[in-house]
């Protein structure tokens, strides 16, 4: 089962509720060797935006999300305590993802 099987994105768009970190930690090994589907990180975004998981669960896709997005939710790692820990995880998430993608993050405009 795969990234891109219906069947789990369904399960991460609908997870119970208390289900969230263990549809995050799924993500987590789902893109550990790959780049998130769009499809993935739409689901899991829809999650994160609900209140219903922690911003740690976007690391994940982060190199999915486009720059607003990224810039939106980088001040809760760095300025949230709880969070600071993570900060070189998600910067090495950005910048590995990114060089695959060939996409620039941060333009001059």
């Amino acid at each position: 089962m795969g990234a891109t099987s219906e069947h789990l994105l369904e399960m991460i768009e609908n997870c119970p509720q208390g289900a969230e970190t263990f549809a995050a930690r799924i993500v987590h090994l789902l893109t550990e060797r790959n780049p998130p589907t769009q499809d993935l990180v739409n689901r899991i975004t829809a999650l994160y935006e609900q209140g219903r998981t922690d911003v740690r669960s976007m690391i994940p896709v982060l190199s999915g999300l486009d720059k607003d997005q990224i810039l939106s939710i980088l001040p809760k790692f760095v300025l949230t305590p709880v969070n600071q820990k993570s900060v070189p995880i998600v910067f090495n998430k950005l910048l590995a993802g990114r060089s695959k993608s060939k996409v620039k993050i941060f333009s001059r405009n």
